[in-house]
């Protein structure tokens, strides 16, 4: 990812949202996380991205097993609930 770029959650997802900034439209099911910072674990560069198109217009997300890997071991409880929904929507192995 180029420096200054930013992921986001990829919006297909149900999830409880989170304490940081968050969308989720009324009567959709997904919520988008917006990421500005990731603290000491990962860096922009260590994430892995896909481009989705939204009504036509291309954005750049982090994939579901790197979603999956930021947020499987965090004290966080709602994070270890966003990894297993992750895991089993998406059929996530653990590595």
């Amino acid at each position: 990812m180029a420096r200054g770029q930013r992921a986001i959650a990829v919006p297909t997802l149900a999830c409880t949202p989170s304490s940081g900034p968050s969308y989720g439209p009324p009567g959709e099911e997904f919520v988008v996380d917006l990421l500005s910072r990731l603290g000491s674990t990962f860096t922009f560069e260590d994430l892995q991205v896909q481009t989705v198109l939204v009504e036509g217009v291309p954005i750049r997300v982090a994939t579901p097993s790197t979603l999956y890997r930021m947020k499987k071991d965090t004290v966080r409880l709602i994070d270890r609930a966003d990894a297993a929904a992750l895991r089993e929507k998406f059929g996530i192995k653990d590595e």
